[in-house]
């Protein structure tokens, strides 16, 4: 029964790692003029609609730039879990945090192929330290949490 149940977990836990990916894919996907509009979008939601358009133009670079953080964090979460379950490894947070920063490598080079995209060096760190505070968090849980329930 026990192994029925971690069997249960790895296969949830590729399924949620490949899901963020392709939602990553996918915002990726959008052309500058949609990536901005759902940036001023979100910037005008935070505020009630009640922000000037040249305050809403600061903002949603903020937005975005944000945005990359928090979507790989849960990046770095998905990760940590999936290769936790998957492969009993010493090193195993490395490789959670390279396998982040080279998606986040492989996002960057496909929004090259995206009209009004580019290449950011600064957005893969931003992806980077997202993905580094994904892996913390499940460390911390890995290391305070879980340990304690077996106590």
């Amino acid at each position: 029964m026990k192994n029925k149940k971690l069997i249960v977990l790895k296969v949830i836990s590729i399924l949620l790692l490949i899901g963020w990916m392709l939602v990553v894919f996918r915002f990726s996907a959008d052309n500058a003029s949609e990536s901005k509009n759902i940036s001023d979008e979100v910037t005008r939601f935070l505020f009630n609609n009640n922000i000037s358009e040249e305050n809403v133009e600061n903002l949603s670079v903020f937005i975005r730039k944000s945005a990359h953080f928090i979507l790989y964090t849960f990046g770095g979460i998905f990760i940590s879990i999936c290769f936790i379950l998957n492969y009993n490894r010493k090193n195993v947070y490395i490789l959670c945090q390279l396998f982040g920063t080279l998606y986040a490598i492989s996002d960057e080079i496909h929004q090259i192929f995206v009209p009004g995209r580019a290449f950011m060096i600064f957005d893969i760190f931003i992806d980077s330290l997202g993905v580094f505070l994904g892996i913390i968090i499940i460390r911390y849980i890995v290391k305070h949490v879980v340990i304690l329930k077996y106590k």
